[in-house]
């Protein structure tokens, strides 16, 4: 318990931030693309590796 709260702690700015960007840019459900992005930069330069899933969905029907 005591390591989640160190953690929390050492990088309390960086959850309130992102807390703060996603409140002020809502997106609507599965179309988080400016939240997607904005993260994305943060655990980059966290050091983090990302693997970016890209996918194509089939919006339209063939009668």
């Amino acid at each position: 318990m005591q390591n989640i709260v160190k953690a929390v702690e050492k990088n309390r700015q960086l959850i309130l931030d992102a807390e703060r960007y996603i409140w002020q840019n809502p997106e609507t459900g599965y179309k988080e693309y400016k939240t997607s992005a904005y993260m994305a930069e943060k655990f980059r330069a966290l050091g983090y590796e990302l693997h970016m899933a890209e996918v194509f969905l089939a919006t339209h029907r063939y009668a």
